[in-house]
């Protein structure tokens, strides 16, 4: 999947407004792009949703009229009815999530390998050959855990773990109940380590390039201060730091907003469906086969372990090109 050119566009016009100063500006530019977004999102969904609502309405109703009858095989017979009928919608809604996560997150990777070469040009420019070394390190890091390890392993699992839920209500007895557990746990335990790997590794870098960096700048500052006329050329020197660090501070930023723009819409969106599932399993808790609204709950469960992996995902970009713009201004402060 490749980057919308209205995104490129929009990256060039928010990063000329934050060079300006017209940081209000932007903001509403992305805040603007987003709404729209977001209704034209719910828009088209609305109807799928109002499916599934009267189809599992129907499900609670044929589910019910059953218990008017002795139990036995009839009873049986329209849970498994009602059972593939939830299967069936669920499929259908959870492939709606997965293909968002899945959406988002090679939207997320493309647009930050097209911001990554100027956004590493801007760190060497104002930081030094180090600190352009290690940003681009760092970035390529974040990229590849989101590319291979979250979009091929982390996905997958959560694919596995809304299968079992569907499983385990099969039979009155579960019997997958420790397999979910051990799925999900993995999850939060792959996002949780991830994390602090990442932040570790920026903030060990963060110590030691930015500040060889600074110590080799200041020797040559010092050395042509020292010469007859020197203290033109530092005083220029500083200047240039100076315009330098701004150019590369307003490209991380217009790169966070240009990142919140792509990734706000798929998240809202996200997050409204899980809350509507979330509200639709309880609505029919009262009226329907226990097993059937826990079924009705895996949909749910999936869809916030989607959620979190993708939210985790963006959070560790944004804030390492947060830590790569502040432990970058270390030049200025010390020249």
């Amino acid at each position: 999947m490749t980057v919308n050119m209205v995104e490129l566009t929009g990256f060039d016009e928010l990063l000329q407004m934050l060079i300006k100063g017209d940081i209000n500006g932007a903001l509403m530019a992305v805040l603007s792009g987003i709404s729209d977004s977001l209704f034209s999102s719910l828009e088209e969904n609305r109807e799928y949703l109002l499916q599934i609502l009267m189809v599992a309405v129907l499900a609670a109703f044929f589910t019910n009229l059953t218990t008017a009858f002795d139990g036995g095989l009839l009873g049986e017979h329209g849970f498994y009815v009602s059972f593939l009928m939830i299967f069936a919608l669920a499929v259908r809604a959870f492939s709606s999530f997965y293909e968002i996560g899945h959406g988002l997150m090679a939207r997320v990777v493309d647009a930050a390998q097209v911001m990554l070469p100027a956004y590493v040009i801007a760190v060497t420019g104002a930081g030094g050959s180090f600190s352009g070394t290690a940003a681009y390190e760092l970035m390529s890091l974040v990229l590849g855990c989101i590319q291979y390890f979250i979009l091929y392993v982390l996905f997958p699992m959560v694919q596995v773990y809304f299968l079992f839920q569907f499983i385990n209500q099969l039979n009155k007895e579960q019997y997958f109940t420790r397999w979910m557990e051990m799925l999900k746990g993995g999850v939060n335990w792959c996002l949780k380590t991830i994390s602090v790997f990442v932040i570790g590794m920026h903030l060990l870098k963060g110590l030691i390039s930015p500040m060889v960096d600074a110590v080799k700048v200041g020797s040559i500052q010092k050395g042509i201060s020292a010469l007859p006329g020197g203290s033109f050329v530092a005083a220029f020197t500083g200047v240039f730091l100076g315009c330098s660090v701004l150019i590369k501070n307003c490209v991380g930023v217009a790169g966070i907003l240009i990142l919140l723009g792509i990734v706000s819409v798929p998240l809202l969106k996200m997050a409204v469906l899980v809350a509507i599932y979330k509200v639709l399993s309880a609505l029919l808790e009262p009226i329907i086969d226990k097993r059937l609204s826990k079924a009705l709950s895996g949909i749910h469960d999936a869809g916030v372990l989607l959620l979190r992996i993708s939210f985790t995902s963006v959070v560790l970009l944004i804030v390492s090109i947060a830590l790569i713009a502040a432990c970058t201004n270390t030049m200025l402060y010390t020249n």
